[in-house]
This record gives structure tokens, C-alpha cells and sequence, in this order.
């Protein structure tokens, strides 16, 4: 075996599910000793590229080859056997066994079958810094660790090929840089490494070459800097401009609100963990009345953990949100919709059973009364004609477009004060992404405050009043949206160069 050696290679490999594209004629070659990232936007399909490698998911249509052996087809077992390893982005060891025994298991089920478990166990706790902790459970463990025994186990299976999914997730930057010399220590020793990661000044750091991948399909790969500077990559991170005319003026200048505005809602000192991996931490920030504000950063900055907070569906472990004065914060949703708050979820979470016409009778403000509810249908039918038109079609028949559509409408039917909007463009086309901007421009000029989460910084950054650059859960810039337009700090926080 040789440094740059070919060891894996994909042809043509492609991934339906259903009618949705997940990954589309990928071709891509890994050579031995190297560093690779697999980078790209939310729902790019990069997990599901690691899971047909791994044997987790079947290949539509292409092939797979390893060690000049096809697998795809192949169980994950036998995968495993041949060499390929695989981290996972939550890390889920066994809660009750310790340290030690954790990573024991990943030895006995390695390549080649167990093998002097001892030795290999005793190397990898000493690779990865855990030999202090080998015989504490690992439910005793910090998050920083628990991801570090969730690399071990793959470690220990001796493989030739590790493939590592997110190991940064939630880390500060002490932690992050400890997981990044590991995998350099790996490289070093012989194994390839191959990279997925949302902290993008981690990944482009350590990675010698680069694969994008944007809606399912490869659209670069090169070094990292050279990666970092395609205009198509860009775009994919950052979005196209769309100059919403809603929102400009006839100079082509946002119109910024100058005047001193109530704050509606405002946010102090939020945190959250999930499973111990701290996702918000000591976040603070405000929605004035009137206004856009919008939450932007790389996947896994906390966004979408921080609108599901104040929108009820996850409780704050410390922190306080007010809104129009009063406490909200570990309210039910329910009683979060009440108030005339709502959120419309990324994915859209329509009921895909139930008519456009039931998903509607949802969203309705239960405090109203009978004749705003019947006000609210007309204006929902008036601001989404082709919605009237399949008011008795079952919404997971509809489009996309339609859906998300149709989940704006839903929230709509609460007669809300803010409207929080979760990745509303997430899978559409540019046109429909144009329409979704104009539409929550024109439900801003209507008198509704708005809270965007939103992958495409660009569009989003056109129409904000304010916004908020967030990394590991935390504010590292703020600013009137088309100040940071023009802003390389944001370019840096979406691509890490």
C-alpha cells in the first residue's frame, strides 16, 4: 500500500428517496493518507453519501468501489471488516459501560475480527486523550469527551478508511482543535480520513482536498483554499442577490428603520444542550416591532435551537425571553401561539394526510373567534390563490413550493405579532426563494414582526433590518443586514477562509 494510493472510488452514485434527489451522479476518488472534507448547505445529502459508503443505505443507481472491491450492496458489518470506519454525528456510547469498555467493543468488532484487544484498546484511550477517564462511565463524561469515546470506538476497529461525521459539534475551540490533531495524528499514521464538518474554519484547516455537494449534486472539489474562492460555493453558502424591490428604495439602499421602536420580543443569556453538547450558549438578542431580524451562520450554529426556544418547542436551560414585557420562556407552545407568537418549522411539518384545508384549521389561534378565523381563510386564500384552489387536496400531494406555501399559510392563521421563519427557502428553486422573500416582506409592511432563520445569508441580509451572525451557538456578529452584506467576517463564519 502507497501514500495516494487510490482507495476508494464512487461512480455515478445517486440516492432516491421517493421523489425527492438526495444525491445525484457523484463521482469522487479517495486516495490513501489524506485528509478529505465533504462540505455543502443543509440538505446537501452528505450524510446520506457516508451512509451508502457505510452500507446503512442502498444505492439508487452507480457503484462504489474500495481497495479496487465493489461493496455497495454490502452490509455494514461486512463494510466494516474490509477496512471503512464510520463516526456518527450524535455521539451514542453505551451509557453504562465504561470508557474502557466502550471502546473495546469497537476492537472486538474491528477489522480482521478481534485481535489483541488490549493493546489497541490501551492505544486508542492514549490517542484520544481518555486514559484518565477509562474506567469512568461514560454518562460521567463532558460533552468534549463523549465525542472523543464516539471517534475511539471507530478508531479501534483498525480501519483503513475512517469516515468521521460532525466530531465537532457543540466543542469550544480547545475541544475542537484536540479532535482535529487526532485526526492529523491518524493521518500520519497511515489512516484516510474523510471529513464532515459544520465548524468550517475546523474542516478547511485540516483538510488537504475538498468535495461540495449543493441539493445532492457535486459542484467542486479542489483544495480548500481554492474550494473557499468558486463563485459556485459561494453561492451555495451565501445565495444569489435577489434586490427585493419590497424592501429597497428607489437607490437601491435598505430601508432601515431609524426611529426608537417598542422591542416585542427580546432574548437574554440563552443556553442549551442537547445530550450535553452545549448548541446555545449566553445568547442575547432583540426583535423590535416592525422589524426584520435575521439569524444567520453555518449549519450547527444554533438557529434553529434558538427559534424553537422561544417558540416553545424546546425549554432553555437557562436564560430568559420576554416578550411585550412578559416572562415566556418553558411556556407550552400552545400557550406561546396564544400570545401571537408562531413559528413555521423547517421542513414545513405540514400533516401530509390531511387536507390544505385541515392543516389550515390547525393553525388557528384558539383564543380567536369564529368570524377572525373566517377572515384569516379569506386572507390566506387570497395571498395563496392556488392553496383555494386544492383547499381539499391532501398536502403532501402538493409541490414544495406549495408546501412551504401552505406552511406559511398555516402559521398565518393565528393573526400572529411575530412570525418566526425556520430555513423558509430550504430545497426551492431561485424563483420560489424570490417569492418567499417578497412575500415576508409584504407580511412585514402589513404590520407583522419577522424572526428569519435562513441558510442563504445573501437574500436574507437583503431584506433584514438587523441580523445576528452566529457560531457554536453564539453571537460573533451583528449589524444591520446590509452592513454585513458587504462584511468578509460573514464570507469567513459560512466558509472558514
Amino acid at each position: 500500500m502507497f501514500k495516494n494510493e487510490l482507495i476508494l472510488s464512487m461512480k455515478n452514485v445517486t440516492k432516491h428517496f421517493r421523489g425527492l434527489v438526495a444525491v445525484s451522479a457523484v463521482d469522487f476518488e479517495i486516495r490513501r493518507e489524506m485528509i478529505y472534507g465533504l462540505i455543502g448547505p443543509n440538505g446537501a445529502g452528505k450524510t446520506t453519501l457516508f451512509n451508502m459508503i457505510t452500507g446503512y443505505q442502498s444505492l439508487t443507481a452507480g457503484e462504489i468501489w474500495y481497495n479496487g472491491r465493489r461493496i455497495d450492496g454490502m452490509r455494514t458489518t461486512q463494510i466494516n471488516r474490509l477496512g471503512i470506519a464510520r463516526s456518527f454525528q450524535i455521539a451514542k456510547p453505551f451509557q453504562e459501560l465504561s470508557v474502557y469498555e466502550n471502546v473495546r467493543v469497537g476492537a472486538l468488532f474491528g477489522r480482521d475480527g478481534p485481535r489483541d484487544t488490549e493493546t489497541i484498546v490501551k492505544n486508542t484511550l492514549e490517542l484520544c486523550d481518555l486514559a484518565p477517564f477509562a474506567n469512568l462511565q461514560a454518562s460521567a463524561l463532558t460533552a468534549g469527551n463523549l465525542r472523543k469515546v464516539e471517534l475511539a470506538k471507530a478508531i479501534a476497529t483498525r480501519p483503513e478508511l475512517l469516515l468521521v461525521d460532525e466530531p465537532c459539534a457543540g466543542l469550544n475551540a480547545t475541544e475542537t482543535e484536540e479532535v482535529m490533531t487526532i485526526l492529523r495524528t491518524l493521518r500520519n499514521q497511515g489512516i484516510t480520513i474523510w471529513l464532515v464538518e459544520h465548524d468550517m474554519q475546523a474542516v478547511m484547516s485540516v483538510s488537504e482536498w475538498v468535495l461540495v455537494l449543493d441539493a445532492g449534486v457535486k459542484i467542486a472539489e479542489g483544495r480548500p483554499e481554492d474550494v473557499a474562492g468558486d463563485q459556485r460555493v459561494i453561492e451555495a453558502y451565501l445565495g444569489t442577490p435577489l434586490t427585493t424591490p419590497e424592501k429597497m428604495d428607489n437607490r437601491g439602499i435598505p430601508q432601515i428603520k431609524t426611529e426608537i421602536e417598542e422591542v416585542l420580543l427580546l432574548v437574554e443569556d440563552l443556553w442549551f444542550a442537547y445530550s450535553g453538547v452545549v448548541a446555545v450558549r449566553s445568547l442575547s438578542l432583540k426583535v423590535q416591532e416592525g422589524e426584520i431580524v435575521v439569524l444567520i451562520g453555518s449549519n450547527g450554529a444554533g438557529k434553529s435551537t434558538t427559534v424553537k426556544m422561544i417558540a416553545g418547542a424546546l425549554c432553555p436551560m437557562k436564560g430568559k425571553i420576554w416578550f411585550q414585557g412578559n416572562s415566556i420562556e418553558g411556556l407550552h407552545a400552545y400557550d406561546i401561539v396564544k400570545r401571537d407568537i408562531t413559528l413555521v418549522p423547517e421542513g414545513r411539518l405540514l400533516f401530509p394526510q390531511m387536507t390544505v384545508m385541515e392543516n389550515l384549521l390547525v393553525g388557528a389561534n384558539p383564543k380567536r373567534e369564529v368570524s377572525k378565523f373566517e377572515d384569516n381563510i379569506d386572507r390566506v386564500f387570497s395571498l395563496f390563490s392556488q392553496l383555494k384552489d386544492r383547499r381539499d387536496q391532501p398536502a403532501g400531494s402538493l409541490s414544495g413550493g406549495e408546501q412551504q406555501m401552505l406552511a406559511i399559510a398555516r402559521g398565518l392563521m393565528s393573526s400572529p405579532k411575530v412570525m418566526i421563519f425556520d430555513e423558509p427557502s430550504l430545497g426551492l428553486s431561485p424563483v420560489l426563494v424570490k417569492q418567499i422573500s417578497n412575500l415576508i416582506c409584504s407580511l412585514n409592511q402589513e404590520g407583522i414582526s419577522v424572526l428569519l432563520v435562513e441558510q442563504n445569508a445573501q437574500m436574507s441580509l437583503e431584506i433584514a433590518d438587523r441580523a445576528y451572525v452566529l457560531e457554536k451557538g453564539k453571537e460573533i456578529l451583528s449589524g444591520y443586514g446590509h452592513d454585513l452584506l458587504k462584511n468578509q467576517f460573514v464570507k469567513k463564519a459560512f466558509l472558514g477562509l
